[in-house]
């Protein structure tokens, strides 16, 4: 099977990369460093000549890039090149909570569906930071029945 390098050698080490073609799903509590992990394989793929996309929904795109410039990550170049995009969600969720908020109903299940939108052809690599504001009030079977889904439509 055909593996992608995550760019951690030590990691790279003990798993020899992803598989590719497959779903990974990294969890972790806040200040993890899941983002900066999420970042590190994005520059790895770019540097790879793998086009990524990175969909952000929590963070927005100037933190993001200010994160992967202290590491020395230039996704500008790989964005000029066709191989990274770095898509935020961040004001479109906010902008959903505050409905939800001002006229005092339950924040709608999922949402899914907007990341699969998101997705344009050609990507090889998609990176989802974070599937957690999508699932509020979810149940666990709720999650792994949209996840399903969005891993097949991807």
């Amino acid at each position: 099977m055909n593996r992608v390098k995550t760019g951690i050698s030590g990691l790279d080490k003990v798993l020899d990369g992803f598989p590719k073609g497959r779903t990974v799903l990294v969890t972790g509590n806040a200040g993890s460093g899941k983002t900066i992990f999420g970042l590190q394989f994005a520059n790895e793929c770019c540097v790879k000549g793998i086009k990524t996309i990175y969909l952000a929904t929590e963070e927005n795109m100037h933190d993001l890039e200010l994160q992967a410039q202290s590491f020395g990550w230039n996704f500008e170049e790989y964005k000029t090149k066709g191989l990274f995009d770095l898509v935020e969600l961040t004001s479109t969720r906010l902008h959903e909570l505050e409905a939800a908020a001002s006229i005092r109903i339950e924040g709608k299940k999922g949402g899914f569906e907007e990341l699969i939108e998101m997705v344009p052809s050609g990507i090889e690599i998609l990176i989802i930071d974070s599937l957690g504001s999508h699932t509020t009030n979810l149940t666990a079977r709720e999650f792994k029945d949209r996840l399903d889904l969005l891993v097949h439509q991807c």
